[in-house]
């Protein structure tokens, strides 16, 4: 969603300090819909035309605040990606594009200690609630499972095992 660029424009014309001001008050606002990392927090305030230094400025008041914690929003965006059945492929990702080591983080210690026969397990239960409909049932049960972020090795087994499922039935 693309903000008015003629208030970007006016928000881009105002001095630092009613910038600053106002791209913290930007900054709680969006931080009361939901969890954002510093990364996304300053494309956010870039879209809505906020100078480098009142983005910086505002993330840094919002960080002492404990309004933005990365750490606390990657462990957020794992459980969160796990709770919906979908593998971490794509959240790893994003966590290392923060320059967060995922190991670092509690919840993906605990993706990790499902291990594969828990990720596996997670996989099928996606597969059995799906209804697929294609002549190539192995083939469009991985293709689920990869856009669901979870790993090939996981996806393959699980599409092997729910096509020979559906051929034993």
């Amino acid at each position: 969603m693309a903000y008015n660029r003629k208030r970007a424009e006016e928000t881009a014309s105002l001095p630092l300090d009613e910038q600053e001001k106002h791209a913290f008050e930007k900054a709680v606002q969006l931080l009361s819909i939901r969890e954002l990392s510093t990364a996304k927090m300053h494309e956010k305030l870039a879209r809505y035309g906020f100078s480098e230094e009142a983005q910086d400025h505002a993330i840094q008041k919002a960080i002492s605040y404990g309004f933005i914690d990365d750490q606390r929003y990657c462990d957020s965006l794992i459980r969160s990606t796990l709770s919906q059945g979908k593998g971490l492929e794509r959240v790893i990702r994003e966590i290392q594009s923060l320059g967060i080591d995922p190991d670092s983080l509690e919840a993906f210690e605990e993706y990790v200690e499902l291990g594969e026969d828990g990720l596996l397990e997670a996989a099928m239960d996606v597969l059995s609630r799906s209804h697929i409909r294609s002549k190539n049932i192995k083939q469009s049960a991985y293709r689920k499972l990869i856009m669901k972020g979870y790993p090939h090795s996981i996806a393959a087994e699980a599409s092997r095992r729910h096509a020979e499922d559906l051929q034993l039935s």
